[in-house]
């Protein structure tokens, strides 16, 4: 009977050594918003160029954001916060500086392991019949595409919702959202967006080690027994 009990000890205590050996860390946009960029581990990118802070931006009544100036001509793609959520502005021909590229969120992973990912995105501009590209991906892998546009995710109760569970990520892998008009219109347009991944990574080799330990004592006290 004591031995029993003692494995069932063993059973318990490895279960709580695996639990401790794991740990979760929850990044979410709109919450981790501020003045830097890259904010780790979130990068606002026109292409592959950073995008600069801009303390005082014309177009957007001269809030704060991220764009290549804050001058009216030159200030697309732009991303800017709103409350719980972040906006994003993408870049047309009209406002300058568009062979720099696209406008790109990137989540770059701090470790290796599992993530979920949820969100959404849905259409900014009421009132103004134009469209916006999404497209995410992991590194090279396309997770998404889809468009929102004022007739396609036109609002927040028509949003694109992002969903995606135990996406395996090696420690610098990078999640982009592309944003761009959508091939037929002339400007870029706004789309509102948020998004949250949970960063779940486990340490196999202390786990390993812990279990180990518990098997050679609990054999040990059985053989003595």
């Amino acid at each position: 009977m004591e031995k029993k009990f003692f494995f069932l000890f063993v059973v318990i205590a490895i279960f709580f050594s695996f639990s401790s050996t794991v740990f979760a860390v929850t990044y979410n946009l709109a919450n981790d918003w501020n003045t830097s960029n890259p904010n780790t581990p979130w990068a606002y990118m026109h292409g592959n160029s950073y995008l600069p802070y801009q303390s005082s931006i014309a177009a957007l009544g001269n809030a704060p954001g991220f764009a290549p100036s804050p001058s009216n001509g030159y200030f697309l793609p732009v991303f800017w916060k709103g409350n719980q959520v972040v906006y994003v502005h993408s870049r047309d021909d009209g406002n300058g500086q568009g062979a720099q590229g696209e406008a790109f969120l990137r989540w770059t992973a701090q470790k290796s392991g599992y993530i979920d990912l949820s969100g959404f995105i849905y259409y900014g501009q009421t009132g103004l019949s134009r469209s916006n590209d999404v497209i995410l991906k992991l590194m090279t892998t396309t997770l998404l595409t889809d468009t929102v546009s004022y007739a396609n995710h036109y609002n927040e109760a028509t949003k694109l919702v992002l969903s995606f569970s135990n996406l395996y990520v090696n420690a610098g892998d990078i999640l982009s959202l592309e944003i761009r008009k959508s091939a037929g219109y002339v400007p870029g347009t706004i789309a509102t967006l948020n998004m949250t991944i949970t960063e779940v990574v486990p340490e196999p080799a202390t786990w390993v080690a812990l279990c180990l330990g518990l098997i050679a004592l609990s054999a040990l006290f059985y053989n003595r027994a």
